[in-house]
């Protein structure tokens, strides 16, 4: 099972292509003993139901680190109270800014994975992320790469690049590579509305110099969103072993729609044991992609609530993911 917990809804950071800006809010008062026993119900009762032996949580935000105290207490009382036979596995994706020494030390001990969120050198960095007040935190992530790569954390770059740094791609890996990071996830901004048809062809280049790149180089572990490329989409898993939990106790399919209220499938306050529902992707005709080579394998029939996150519309795909899409299962069918 996968469970993504949103500890805030706060971020010390203003990033340009942040999707969730419009949901950046104060967060909403809880009691977080009462939350933490009811979560914890509901992860019992649904592992459970669904015969999990394997749960993965990600700490999700916002910036997850405001609320560190929370988590450490979240963890050190789960690890207590989860039901015999269930291994756990922990992440949290951060900006790093607020990680101290002691975080770090306690990610290594308790086995946590950590996705730092690096887009690449100091001008492409700049380019999109900064403080709320406007200045770079450049000089923070910089000082604290040396402190955790190659020290026996679990880490991760996690890099967003738009129409503006696309250019600079394949660059920006090899730059994070030459600082020490082994495990890199290159995601695209989905969301940027300023990708037109003279940026794809940048792009497809700088996926093919990364292929190249991969297949020479497997020792660097390297995800671009193109795992399993053309296994078939049977459908999503949100609601079914994938939820995401609010701060108010609201239970959701997926993060994409988290404050959506019609989304919403249930609450731990409320009720621990909801009722399990698989969403098919193959039923649903998404006639913007009639004639496509790719269309029973897209990832687009089965994650569903991104095609409503980018389009409003869960058989509508988003212009630039379907180009996106393309350029993986052309390079992975034709090589590089």
């Amino acid at each position: 099972m996968k469970l993504s917990i949103w500890v805030t809804r706060s971020c010390n950071m203003d990033c340009d292509y942040c999707y969730e800006q419009d949901n950046l809010r104060d967060d909403i008062f809880i009691n977080e003993y009462e939350y933490i026993e009811k979560c914890i119900d509901f992860i019992n009762t649904t592992c459970h139901k669904t015969n999990s032996n394997k749960l993965f949580i990600k700490f999700f935000g916002g910036e997850p680190l405001l609320k560190y105290p929370f988590i450490y207490k979240f963890i050190k009382k789960l690890d207590n109270e989860i039901l015999p036979g269930i291994r756990i596995f922990y992440s949290i994706t951060t900006n790093g800014t607020l990680m101290t020494n002691e975080i770090i030390a306690w990610f290594k001990d308790n086995d946590i994975e950590c996705a730092l969120s690096i887009d690449g050198n100091k001008s492409v960095y700049e380019s999109n992320r900064h403080y709320k007040n406007g200045k770079s935190s450049w000089g923070t992530v910089d000082e604290l790469i040396p402190k955790v790569v190659d020290n026996g954390l679990k880490l991760s770059a996690r890099m967003t690049y738009n129409s503006k740094t696309v250019d600079s791609l394949y660059s920006s890996l090899m730059y994070l590579i030459n600082r020490g990071f082994t495990v890199l996830k290159a995601i695209p901004d989905y969301f940027d509305d300023n990708w037109d048809d003279n940026q794809i062809p940048i792009l497809e280049e700088q996926i093919r110099l990364i292929y190249k790149f991969k297949y020479e180089n497997q020792h660097i572990r390297i995800n671009l969103d193109d795992d399993d490329l053309f296994i078939g989409r049977k459908g999503c898993a949100g609601g079914y072993s994938m939820f995401s939990l609010d701060r108010n106790g609201d239970i959701y399919p997926c993060t994409y729609i988290v404050g959506t209220p019609k989304f919403i499938i249930g609450n731990i306050f409320d009720n621990c044991e909801i009722p399990l529902n698989y969403t098919d992707g193959t039923q649903i005709h998404r006639k913007g992609c009639d004639g496509c080579k790719y269309y029973k394998c897209c990832k687009s029939s089965g994650c569903l609530y991104g095609n409503y996150k980018l389009s409003g519309q869960f058989d509508k795909v988003n212009n630039f993911f379907c180009s996106y899409r393309k350029i993986l299962y052309s390079i992975k069918e034709r090589g590089v």
